[in-house]
């Protein structure tokens, strides 16, 4: 009968496992033994922070490298993957061993045995450059006022920021959803010169760039001017439309009034 490997040989295994899937993904990986609680770290993960690639690295190790406001969050999904094997996935700002600041995306998942998490595993992944540019999209809509949409052919499914929630009235939450549901928050006297403009923008490229009406929360109807500009892959397949979305009611209004008092005087 085969010897059973030693300790030292399935650690030795789960790390080269670990520096596989990493390599594929692009990801850092990592495993948490919860009886020894002694973590694992593939090649990568350690690079992301700038760690030494021989050492040992223990949790807390690990949770020293995220900035002091992000380390009780980290700690305490930790705990509680633990504790109750409940899943997480969190951006925490982290600074790397030379210095450098970074946005990280932590995700861990528990694997329960007999109602007890045994063991969790999950990935690291530097975010700073999307979260950034989600920073800067924040502040763009809010300087300029200005929502931001992307219907995604794929999925057919329309995202929409935070912005362009405001503009409507609602919360400040991204929202995503169905593209006929987004249609449909279109004004019924509108819809077909929007689908007009939509289709000849598919078809020849024509710029979309329409004016419309949208219900408000408040169950009002409101001008808005929307724009977008659609995207295709390296093989010319259309994947996405994305765009702006700008608030023109009091515009619009005052034209009305404008046109109104010209023709008093007419």
């Amino acid at each position: 009968m085969p010897a059973r490997p030693s300790p030292e040989t399935l650690q030795q295994r789960s790390a080269h496992l670990l520096d596989t899937i990493a390599d594929m993904t692009g990801l850092g990986a990592w495993e948490l033994d919860t009886g020894s609680m002694t973590p694992l770290w593939s090649s990568h993960a350690r690079q992301i922070f700038g760690m030494d690639q021989a050492g040992t690295i223990t949790l807390s190790d690990f949770v020293e490298h995220f900035a002091q406001e992000a380390r009780p969050i980290l700690d305490a999904a930790f705990q509680t993957a633990v504790a109750n094997g409940k899943s997480f996935d969190l951006t925490l700002p982290a600074l790397r061993r030379d210095g450098a600041r970074l946005w990280v995306r932590c995700v861990g998942d528990a694997e329960v045995v007999d109602d007890r998490a045994e063991r969790l595993s999950g990935a690291v992944q530097d975010v700073t450059q999307q979260y950034e540019a989600g920073l800067r999209l924040q502040r763009a809509s809010r300087s300029s006022f200005q929502g931001h949409w992307e219907y995604d052919f794929g999925t057919d499914q329309v995202w929409c920021s935070e912005a362009y929630q405001q503009l409507l009235g609602f919360a400040a939450r991204e929202r995503r959803i169905p593209a006929a549901t987004f249609h449909a928050e279109t004004h019924a006297a509108d819809e077909a010169a929007v689908s007009a403009a939509f289709a000849r923008h598919i078809a020849d490229a024509t710029p979309y760039d329409v004016q419309l009406r949208l219900r408000t929360a408040a169950g009002e109807w409101r001008w808005f001017r929307r724009r977008g500009a659609m995207e295709r892959d390296k093989l010319g397949r259309l994947t996405s439309l994305t765009g702006q979305l700008i608030d023109i009611h009091d515009e619009r209004q005052a034209q009305v009034e404008l046109r109104e008092i010209r023709a008093r005087f007419e």
